[in-house]
């Protein structure tokens, strides 16, 4: 269940909060008022009762001095009076006298004791009724002949006491009772201010916040509003007034939307340069594309001619076996020779080349046909060399007589099929030539803006031949014809070596054509990005 609260307004939010507030507040210096009232009220009570009580006790003090004053001045009287009549033994008259004190109602008995403390007269004292006794020695001639007690009743005093208390009471129970009611016309006055202030300040609080805080962040949201649905006009600037946090917050987004005006500004233009290029770079991708279908089809007619040598190297390697047999045949009377074998080292070499795109194949294809063409020099050497062993054989075997003219048709055959590799390599060297203007021609194409590619040192090696002791004429027919045959094994591999590069142009060939057919798909998914990419920053003015 979604809070209601989370889809009010500020308002609605911030204006019953402070109001509360605001009440709650009031309310606790009206609960504290209150409680100040009714402590000064309990005080003054207090106060009251301590002074009624006060009161109260200052009568009951000067009662009780007058109850004192009134008992020492009849002791006093009845103790000088009584001396004759305690002489005379004239008890009657002491009971009589003591009958005429006690009808005062302070009195509440008066009587006569003998020195050792016993009754002289008969009198009797009342019970429950509180008392305040005091006795008086009477002396004749300094001799204590008899006592007088004299009891002061404090029946009236106790009485008014109690009147005085029951008045406080009442006293103190009516200003309570008007506390109370000033207290409860207090408390409602409170009640009517908080509500009248707590409304005025809810009134001015909503007004104060809807033109201060609502209307500002309304127009703002507006305008922020219209950047979120992917338009709007960002030449838009907000009022700022002031330096409060709406303020500061406009600020800020004119500073934003500013920003994005540049932004949106740089998109634009950049936008076009793209479109432009990646039309440019879909022509190049197109005119790549066509020369590597073109280099694609000369490699494969250099594929051929070399296929074509491959089989004349094959050719030439039978006749020099069958030359080997011959003087294999020749050499079983000069067996005590040693047989010496130098082998040719081959060299590796390597093409690395780091560039982008169709650049680096056509760069990687340019130097294979460089290599082609260092192959086909060194395959026409060793064909130079063929043709002049065999024409050294041809001379060995007329000098041998008849034990080599075998020999001789053999070194014949071999300076023919060495004759035949020279015109192959001559026709193999044109056809690379042409193979390699083509990939000039579409370094050319893909120059524009590429860097030249780095070319890897290449390592030549030659064959070494070795000991020669030519100890008899068959000998050194044997030597030459392992010579030849080492020159023949040597085209195969150079044809070998020729036939994999030829392979390698091709495969470069093919990956070029893909290159830039995926270079030219690029370019297409660019070109619409970039028209997308103007639709969305045309909704915007700037």
């Amino acid at each position: 269940m979604i809070n209601p609260m989370r889809k009010a307004g500020l308002s609605a939010k911030f204006v019953p909060p402070v109001v509360a507030v605001a009440f709650l507040a009031m309310a606790a210096g009206a609960a504290l008022l209150v409680r100040e009232a009714r402590e000064a009220s309990a005080v003054q009570l207090e106060l009251t009762r301590a002074a009624l009580e006060a009161e109260r006790a200052a009568a009951v003090r000067d009662h009780t001095a007058a109850l004192e004053s009134k008992a020492d001045t009849l002791g006093r009287f009845m103790a000088k009076t009584s001396v004759d009549l305690i002489l005379s033994y004239d008890f009657p008259s002491l009971v009589a006298f003591q009958e005429v004190a006690v009808k005062d109602p302070d009195v509440a008995y008066a009587g006569f004791l003998k020195p050792d403390g016993k009754p002289m007269t008969e009198f009797r004292k009342p019970e429950g009724v509180p008392v305040l006794e005091r006795r008086y020695r009477i002396v004749h001639d300094g001799e204590h002949i008899g006592t007088v007690v004299v009891g002061m009743s404090r029946a009236a005093l106790e009485r008014a006491s109690a009147e005085a208390r029951e008045r406080s009471r009442k006293a103190i129970e009516e200003a309570q009772g008007a506390a109370e009611d000033t207290r409860e016309r207090f408390v409602a006055i409170m009640a009517a201010d908080m509500a009248v202030i707590g409304l005025l300040v809810a009134v001015v609080l909503a007004l104060l916040f809807r033109f201060l805080v609502v209307r500002p962040l309304g127009e703002t949201t507006e305008l922020v509003g219209e950047l979120a649905r992917g338009g709007g006009d960002l030449t838009r600037a907000l009022p700022v007034r002031g330096g409060d946090e709406i303020a500061r917050l406009r600020r800020a987004i004119n500073a934003f939307v500013g920003s994005l005006r540049e932004i949106m500004t740089t998109v634009a233009a950049d936008t076009r340069t793209l479109s432009e290029e990646a039309s440019r770079l879909r022509e190049l991708a197109g005119g790549l594309s066509a020369s590597s279908s073109e280099q694609r089809g000369q490699a494969e007619q250099v594929a051929t001619a070399i296929n074509e040598m491959a089989a004349t190297g094959q050719e030439v390697a039978r006749n020099v076996g069958e030359t080997a047999e011959a003087a294999e045949a020749c050499a079983d009377e000069a067996r005590t020779g040693k047989e010496v074998v130098d082998a040719t080292v081959s060299g590796i070499r390597e093409l690395s080349a780091e560039m982008e795109g169709a650049a680096e194949v056509i760069a990687r294809l340019q130097s294979q046909g460089e290599r082609i063409g260092t192959v086909l020099e060194v395959i026409n050497d060793i064909a130079e060399q063929t043709n002049l062993l065999a024409l050294n054989a041809a001379i060995e075997a007329a000098r041998a007589g008849e034990h080599g003219r075998g020999f001789a048709v053999v070194a014949d055959e071999v300076r023919t099929l060495a004759s035949r590799t020279h015109e192959s390599t001559l026709e193999i060297r044109d056809m690379v030539d042409q193979v390699r203007q083509a990939t000039t021609d579409a370094v050319a194409v893909m120059g524009r803006g590429q860097e030249a590619a780095r070319a890897s040192a290449s390592q030549a090696e030659q064959a070494g031949q070795c000991l020669q002791a030519i100890l008899e004429r068959v000998e050194r027919i044997r030597e030459m014809t392992a010579q030849i045959a080492d020159a023949t094994r040597d085209q195969s591999q150079a044809v070998e070596a020729i036939n994999q590069n030829v392979a390698g142009m091709t495969e470069l060939s093919g990956s070029t054509a893909d290159a830039a057919e995926r270079t030219r798909s690029a370019c297409d998914v660019v070109a619409q990005a970039a028209m997308r990419l103007q639709e969305l920053v045309g909704r915007f003015r700037v």
